[in-house]
Formats: structure tokens, C-alpha cells, sequence
């Protein structure tokens, strides 16, 4: 246990109080990831927080007891939390509140896994930095938190490089042979950008696929550069790609998308937005123009270091400010990304802001859910296979895959798609399955002829409860199952259930019948 930050920079939210980081043991990380990615946090927290970190997995109970942190902070790198330890309600047992900082994507399979762990460590806020996070994370939604990327001055800065670069193609997707649907825009500039510039294309570095454009020297790399592109990829989220190319004097060129608006970005005054037709024309110009490119980096450069700091990640501190006077009735939201928090009546109707509604593979979710309400099923699942497409191990299109067949007349299919998202979720770490997931696979085992499977595993888990769940176990005789608190559910979301889960299985019954042939009743 080390104690970690300085004193400069204090919050504007108030004094700095006492943080417990614990971090867990970060060594299966990724070197690159680790200096990029991991280790800007734990020093950044300190502008806010007197930081002591915790590795050590079974050390909890003496660190709590040694520091007495007014804020208990969990972490989690690309999957679930690093924090190993033993599992208890951590907000109960200590009387401190206890939130959780996530750098993991909000497509990753291992969601589930780390909403599940944080639920059970007593998790009441998760700070992340996917901007999307909020809109598929289902019943965890009102606990999420913005807390993007920040200038990493390490790596990204003016090293004094010539520009001797013209345009720079950061990350993956532009080297696409034309089958990784994640990046649309990416491989939509492309082509266009090679046949008109010098380019120079630097993938992401993989423990498979390493290089050695990481660290000081990728920051170079960019700081030689006079124009690099990037985007936030099919789901529009914020990138640490769009600070890193501002913060290193370089140009960034990007697709427009709500995320980089709301955290400052405009076209031409500080960026530039291109869309596949114009990208070529108005890089030409700055090329040719190079007083007005370097006027309009100089200004990037200065944005993002004055704007998006650590010091001015003041959110978790700001909850923190007001969870510890949170009167009862009143819970705290997040009405824009970097304006500060509120609180506000719990039944109030106001929720955090949501950032990738506009993008490709939420507009393909939604698109399917709509068409599924209006009988149109094949339309239904040509839009899923495109979502899946895009984000081949996303959960979410497999699980909507699986409703429409167990609603359609198909259990057997529903069974299949429900085991495939149990097997990714305990391969990604997940102890216990979703609440709604387990309810409706028991459902679809039984509808499939498979009765006495779904009677025998209604059993299982009983510290996971739901509704829904607890409704399918009654139909099987594992009424007594259950009856704890129930469990948030990722799946809690508008794209599968319109209303709410628990009408959608009403109507389901409703019709299964019908359409099932085998089974006994639900």
C-alpha cells in the first residue's frame, strides 16, 4: 500500500479528501495500455483526493481501518474490477460511500461481469469513460457517471518534432481490406485520404500484434504530424485518441459526433470535421494553407490542455461533495458531461445525459427493436445481423436474436442464443448470470421440452433475484428461490423490453402458446 498524488491543483469542488484506490494488481495489463491508459488515473486522482492505493487483495478490512478514506474507489481496466479479494456489501460493512471507475468499452462482453461484481461489492456510483456507457448498461443506467480521458502530459505533448508527416492515420480500421465493420467512417476516408496524401497508418499495438509506436514514441509520432484522423468508431463515443492528437500539436480530423460536441470540439476552431465526401477537400486546403493550419492546431492544442486536464475531471470528487450531504428523496444525475453534477427528487424524471443515440450501431439497435414492435421480423433481424456485424461480441444483438426467437415460435434457437451470451459472460468473469437472462433461458428451456432442466437450475443462484426471474421460478416450483433484493439488470433496456420486462413476459404468455410446440405451461 502506497500513498500516491501531490498537492497542486486543488479541486474546485472543496477540500481534498481522503480516497482508498483500489486498483488490485495491475500486472496482467498490457505495458502500453498500463502507461497510457492506467497509470494517468492514479496520478490525476491525486489533484483531487489525498490517493493511497491498495493492491493487495485481502487487505481491505486493515487498509479501511489504517486510512480511513472518506470515499471508497474501486478499479477496472478493460473487463471487470481488478480487485480480488473477498466479495461483501462494502458500503454496509464500512458506513463510507463506494464507487467504481471503469475504463472498460460498453460493447466489451465483459459488462456483465463487472456491473455484477460492483453490484455485490455495494457499488452505488461507476465512474466511466466510454460515453456511451449509459445507454447499454440497462438497470445500472441511473449509477453511471462520465468521467472521460484526460491529456496525459507524459506522452502527449509539443516535443519540438518537424512536421514531416501530412496525415496520420491513428488507429484500427483504416487499414480494413473491407471486413471490420467497426470503424464505418474510418474505411469510408480511407481509400480517398491514400490516393491524395502521404500517409502513414498506425494501428493499435495488441499483445499479439505489438509494435513499438507506444509511450513517447507515439507521442512523437504524432507531434511530426500535421493532420491525423480519428473517430469514435460505431458507437460515436470520446476517445483517447481525441485528446492525444490535439495535446501533441497536431491537427485533429475527425467525424462529427455528439460526444466531441459536448465536450467542446467545433470545426475549423479547433478540429476538423469531415464527412467521407469533403475529407479530401478540406485537407487539401489547410495542406495548402499552412499559416491557417497552424493557427487552428495552436488553438486545439491549447483547448485540450486547458479543458480537459486532469484537473478538470472533477467528477468524482463533485459526487462525492454530494453524497455526503445527499439529503432522503433526492439522488444525484449528471446533465452533461463536463457541467457539474446536481441533485435532484428521486422521482424526478430527469436522467443523465445520453451521447451516442445518433450513431451507427445504437441506430441499428433501435432500428430493430422498432421493426420487431411492428410485426416486421425479418426486417427485425436484418437489422440485429448488421449491429453484429459491427460489434461481433456485443451482447446486446445476441440477446434481442434470442427474445425475438423464444416471442417468434423458435425455442430452441432462444436456448442456443442464451447459452452463447451465459458461456461469453463466464468466460469473461461474470459468477452469476443476469437476472433477466437467466429468467428467460429457464423460460425458453422449458418451452423447448426441456422442463425438468429449467425446474432443476431454477434452483440455482438463489442470491439472484428479479421480478421477471422470480415470476419463471414460481412456474417451475422453485417458488421459495430468490425473494432477496433484486438485482439490476443490463438487459433492462427499451431495445428488448418497450414497456418494462415484466409486460413484456405478460405478453409473452399471452402468445407463446401458440406459437411453441413443445413444453409445458409457463
Amino acid at each position: 500500500m502506497m500513498p500516491t498524488g501531490d498537492n497542486a491543483g486543488l479541486p474546485v469542488v472543496g477540500k481534498r479528501r481522503r480516497l482508498l484506490f483500489v486498483t488490485g494488481n495491475t500486472s496482467g495489463i498490457e505495458p502500453y495500455f498500463y502507461l497510457s491508459a492506467v497509470r494517468p488515473w492514479v496520478e490525476g486522482l491525486g489533484h483531487h483526493f489525498e490517493v493511497t492505493c491498495l493492491e493487495e487483495p485481502d487487505g481491505l478490512d486493515a487498509a479501511v481501518e489504517r486510512v480511513r478514506p472518506d470515499l471508497l474507489l474501486f478499479f477496472g481496466a478493460k473487463t471487470r474490477l481488478l480487485y480480488s479479494g473477498p466479495v461483501f456489501d462494502c458500503r454496509a460493512r464500512f458506513g463510507i460511500p463506494v464507487a467504481a471507475l471503469t475504463l472498460m468499452d460498453a460493447h466489451s462482453p465483459a459488462k456483465q461481469a463487472f456491473f455484477e461484481h460492483a453490484w455485490r461489492l455495494g457499488v452505488e456510483a461507476c465512474f466511466c469513460i466510454d460515453t456511451g456507457m449509459r445507454e447499454m448498461c440497462g438497470g445500472f443506467a441511473d449509477a453511471v457517471y462520465y468521467c472521460p480521458w484526460f491529456v496525459n502530459h507524459e506522452i502527449t505533448r509539443d516535443f519540438g518534432e518537424p512536421k514531416r508527416i501530412p496525415v496520420a492515420l491513428i488507429g484500427d480500421g483504416f487499414l480494413s481490406t473491407g471486413t471490420d465493420w467497426r470503424y464505418p467512417w474510418r474505411r469510408a476516408v480511407a481509400g480517398k485520404l491514400r490516393e491524395e496524401f502521404p500517409t502513414f497508418s498506425s494501428p493499435r499495438p495488441t499483445s499479439r500484434f505489438p509494435h513499438e509506436l507506444v509511450g513517447e514514441a507515439y507521442g512523437r509520432m504524432l507531434n511530426r504530424s500535421l493532420l491525423a484522423f480519428s473517430c469514435g468508431g460505431s458507437r460515436h463515443i470520446f476517445m483517447k485518441k481525441n485528446l492525444e492528437i490535439p495535446a501533441s500539436r497536431c491537427c485533429m480530423v475527425s467525424e462529427v459526433n455528439a460526444g466531441l460536441l459536448h465536450l467542446g470540439f467545433r470545426d475549423m476552431e479547433n478540429c476538423v470535421f469531415v464527412t467521407p465526401s469533403d475529407a479530401v477537400e478540406k485537407c487539401r486546403y489547410l495542406l495548402e494553407h499552412p499559416d491557417e493550419l497552424q493557427a487552428l492546431t495552436d488553438r486545439g492544442f491549447r483547448f485540450v490542455r486547458e479543458h480537459h486536464d486532469a484537473r478538470n475531471r472533477t467528477m468524482i470528487a463533485e459526487w462525492l461533495m454530494l453524497r455526503l450531504d445527499l439529503p432522503a428523496g433526492r439522488r444525484i444525475v449528471q446533465p452533461d458531461v463536463c457541467g457539474p453534477l446536481r441533485a435532484v427528487p428521486v422521482d424526478s424524471g430527469e436522467r443523465g445525459v445520453l451521447l451516442t443515440g445518433e450513431s451507427p450501431f445504437v441506430s441499428g439497435m433501435e432500428q430493430a427493436s422498432s421493426r420487431w414492435s411492428t410485426g416486421d421480423v425479418s426486417g427485425c433481424l436484418a437489422a440485429i445481423e448488421d449491429a453484429a456485424r459491427m460489434l461481433p461480441l456485443t451482447m446486446e444483438p445476441k440477446f434481442l436474436k434470442a427474445l425475438v426467437a423464444l416471442a417468434e415460435g423458435d425455442p430452441r434457437g432462444a436456448v442456443d442464443g442464451f447459452q452463447e451470451i451465459l458461456r461469453l459472460g463466464i468466460f469473461w468473469g461474470a459468477e452469476r448470470p443476469d437476472p433477466l437472462l437467466w429468467g428467460f433461458y429457464l423460460l425458453a428451456l422449458d418451452r423447448s421440452g426441456q422442463t425438468e432442466t429449467a425446474a432443476r437450475l431454477a434452483a440455482a443462484f438463489p442470491d439472484v433475484d428479479h421480478p421477471v426471474l422470480r415470476d419463471v421460478r414460481a412456474s417451475l416450483g422453485a417458488a421459495g428461490v430468490g425473494g432477496g433484493p433484486a438485482c439490476p439488470s443490463v438487459f433492462a433496456s427499451p431495445w428488448f423490453f418497450p414497456e418494462s420486462p415484466e409486460a413484456f413476459l405478460a405478453a409473452l404468455r399471452a402468445t407463446v402458446e401458440q406459437n411453441c410446440s413443445g413444453g409445458g405451461p409457463a
